[in-house]
């Protein structure tokens, strides 16, 4: 049904019936029933008549799917409502001036009384030219207090038919109309947030005291791998093994497997193994015999897996062995590139390269070329160049690199120029890219013509990584040469540093409770991405957060130290900072929503749980993936609009709690399908619930309880343990008791599968479960230290 269809239907009924004069029955059959079918587009099945209840018999009962959308209660045509005419404003309060219409009142409460029957929000009374709308189960204040809405006449709906149509035709009804135009509740609930009503929340600690001195050795082992100076540690620290499906739960919990595309479009997995040699090594000896043709390689892999690490030990340590072998590095985070500008920086790139590299050992009898060489004179110089070595043995090759730092649109451009450098130069040109932006253009059409090898990078394996990192930083500081490469130290800082550095990697590598759950925690939130591992450690290290005092003070008692899981996580879901804040933050506070849109703590735990149920579930791409638009309807059967789903997915997608089919973390609009990942699954089964996790994000929290705000505002800068578990209490208690709230003022939600469950209450109950153990830690530790 369209809107236009059902203007030419009402303008039928309004022709017909502008003056009829029925009884209740005539008007159900012959005004009513027309315009909920011909209409508004509600079909038979969708309408139960004289529905059975405890307070009487439903005239109108409105369903989709089984649950009940709409309540109708049918009056005779001349039962007519004296509602005082107001032409600024249909909407009226119910307990306003319409009180005094009794006749209206009344069937009003009739209505009512159906829906508390069978937990239906809204309800119209309508005698078949008059219909008025409104909330039969409210929150936060009486259903007297709150408005409904007026349509008048027959005449006031053919004047004002699109908005008619809108509230209560079959598909606006669906897609939460009723909320939109009816629902009050939202407005009325004030929100506010501990951290706007902080004078400084942007406070931040100082780093720790060992921040000077770990610095310069962080900026070297705990960073990326890629420029020349960092060879040395590009041979000890890189890490062959990839995530992998495993029972051992301190490998990592990411199995990052092949896209799910890989099949349709041949793609391979890139497996190394300890001596270099990977699945890539074929494809490029195919290359090598084929050296007069030029060749594209792709390489696939997700945000911050190590496809810039691969490469730069590929070429740097396993090509080195392949005489007369040169390769030129485009890193296109370097630059800022136009669309019209990609061949100068592609070549500029390459001639300062080989002027700087390779000139001396090439071209030695060749014309001379500038750096301030033109284009075109770049061109034709390389391209010559190229062909000429190649006909002596030689090997060419262009890396292009880290082009996912722009625009897809720029990104695609790139793509179909490497296609052009392989033309022009005949060298092996190889390109990196996320998956999502080969994705994107293999649909938009940009690969449909080349038949080209293409690899899939996998993570490496988190606790190989960091160890060997950690081990390379604890030798570096025994090295006898330290003090020359690196600003000079002095040895009891050195010492403390290899301590501390130890105390870290013994922390992880120890097989007991606390040092699986920080790998579990690191795993689990980056999602395979190690260049956020990286900087998640890194804020540890450093952090003003972490006490190392006490890593000392302890270490010295007792000969030894285990890093707890807590201190670990404040420090890297805070960093410098006082007070958590999500803007400013990787990781996701699930109890923040949009208060514009809705008043519910609960969608993202709702969209999580119901992703994670079909985990296995088979579709057109894959296992675990769900068809968003099936996701949004079943959202609109239980009064959830497609705006506050929507909502709640992009929050997800963006801190990767879900993946979408096309591998972005924002363009929502741009996908069809969404699964879970291990991050969603990690964060919905064990972070929610943790004390530590509660009690950072609860300052970023919306909270509508003037009482609970002002107590919890009061807490927020306790440091101890009891008063912190305090406020934690307080804090999963209210949220405990909006959750019920919520169930008793839309008890439809308690009949529906995806809205019946009781997440808050299970937070604040696992909540609950974990104060012994922490109070018991606690009192200890002060009992130590007595």
């Amino acid at each position: 049904m369209t809107p236009d269809i059902g203007h030419e239907k009402f303008n039928s009924v309004y022709d017909e019936y502008l003056d009829a004069d029925f009884n209740e029955a005539d008007t159900r059959a012959k005004i009513i029933d027309k315009i909920l079918k011909d209409v508004l587009g509600w079909a038979e099945k969708d309408i139960a008549r004289e529905y059975a209840v405890n307070s009487g018999f439903i005239d109108y009962r409105l369903n989709q799917n089984g649950i009940c959308k709409l309540v109708i209660e049918a009056k005779r045509s001349d039962d007519y409502f004296l509602i005082p005419p107001d032409k600024n404003n249909r909407y009226y309060k119910i307990s306003g001036a319409i009180s005094s219409v009794r006749n209206l009142i009344s069937a009003m409460t009739q209505a009512k009384h159906y829906c508390d029957d069978i937990g239906c929000k809204h309800a119209v009374v309508s005698n078949g030219s008059q219909f008025i709308v409104f909330s039969a189960i409210t929150i936060g204040k009486p259903w007297k207090d709150f408005r409904c809405l007026v349509f008048n006449s027959l005449h006031d709906i053919k004047s004002n038919f699109a908005l008619f149509y809108s509230v209560l035709s079959r598909d606006a009804v669906l897609d939460g109309s009723l909320n939109t135009y009816i629902n009050e509740h939202k407005s009325r609930l004030k929100f506010q947030k501990i951290i706007d009503m902080i004078h400084n929340p942007d406070y931040t600690w100082s780093r720790n005291e060992l921040y000077t001195y770990i610095r310069p050795i962080a900026d070297v082992a705990f960073h990326e791998l890629l420029d020349d100076s960092r060879e040395d540690i590009l041979r000890k620290c890189y890490v062959h093994e990839k995530t992998k499906d495993t029972a051992d739960e301190m490998d990592s919990f990411f199995r990052d497997r092949l896209p799910h595309f890989s099949g349709s479009f041949a793609v391979s997995d890139l497996e190394e193994d300890e001596h270099g040699s990977s699945t890539l090594d074929t494809a490029m000896t195919e290359c090598m015999e084929t050296s007069a043709e030029g060749n594209l390689i792709v390489l696939l892999g997700g945000v911050g897996v190590g496809k810039s690490t691969f490469i730069h030990r590929y070429y740097k340590v396993v090509l080195t062995k392949v005489p007369n072998f040169y390769w030129f590095y485009i890193d296109f985070r370097k630059t800022e590139p136009r669309v019209d500008a990609l061949e100068e920086f592609i070549f500029r790139s390459i001639n300062e390269q080989f002027l700087k590299k390779y000139k001396p050992i090439l071209a030695k009898d060749d014309p001379e070329i500038s750096f301030e060489a033109s284009v075109s004179e770049l061109k034709a110089y390389y391209s010559k160049l190229f062909r000429d070595i190649k006909k002596d043995g030689a090997y060419v090759s262009i890396v292009i690199d880290n082009i996912d730092q722009h625009d897809i649109g720029l990104q695609e451009s790139i793509f179909l120029y490497a296609s052009s450098i392989c033309d022009l130069l005949k060298s092996i040109t190889l390109i990196s890219v996320r998956e999502n932006t080969f994705l994107m253009s293999t649909r938009l059409g940009v690969f449909d013509a080349y038949d080209i090898p293409k690899f899939h990078i996998a993570a490496p394996n988190f606790l190989s990584l960091i160890v060997k990192r950690l081990d390379y930083a604890i030798n570096l500081l025994s090295n006898d040469d330290f003090d020359q490469k690196f600003r000079p130290m002095p040895l009891d800082k050195k010492e403390q540093l290899a301590k501390y550095f130890n105390v870290i990697k013994l922390s992880l590598i120890y097989p007991n409770p606390q040092a699986k759950k920080i790998v579990r925690f690191i795993d689990n939130v980056s999602v395979g991405n190690m260049r956020e591992a990286l900087r998640m450690f890194n804020n540890f290290i450093v952090s003003g957060n972490t006490n190392i005092n006490e890593i000392f003070a302890k270490l010295e008692a007792k000969g030894s130290y285990q890093i707890a899981f807590h201190q670990f996580i404040k420090s890297i879901l805070l960093g410098e900072r006082r007070y958590y804040n999500q803007d400013k933050s990787n990781i996701m506070n699930l109890y923040d929503f949009d208060t514009s849109l809705t008043d519910s703590y609960s969608n993202s735990f709702r969209i999580l749980q119901y992703l994670y149920e079909k985990k296995n579930s088979q579709s057109p791409i894959g296992t675990g993936y769900i068809d968003i638009n099936n996701l949004l309807i079943i959202g609109q059967e239980i009064n959830i609009s497609r705006e506050i789903m929507a909502d709640s997915l992009e929050r997800l997608a963006r801190f990767n709690l879900i993946e979408l089919d096309n591998l972005s973390r924002t363009e929502i609009s741009k996908a069809s399908y969404a699964k879970i990942t291990y991050a969603g699954i990690f964060y919905l089964n064990e972070l929610s619930h943790q004390f530590v996790y509660l009690d950072t994000v609860m300052a970023d929290t919306p909270i509508s309880d003037d009482d609970i705000f002002e107590s919890l505002k009061q807490k927020i800068n306790e440091t101890e343990i009891p008063n912190r578990l305090e406020r934690v209490q307080e804090f999963t208690q209210y949220l405990k008791e909006f959750e019920e709230v919520e169930f008793k003022n839309y008890p439809e939600l308690t009949s529906h599968h995806f809205t019946c469950t009781s997440f808050l209450n299970r937070v604040h109950n696992e909540f609950l479960l974990q104060i012994p153990s922490i109070l018991d830690n606690f009192y200890k530790r002060k009992d130590e230290g007595s």
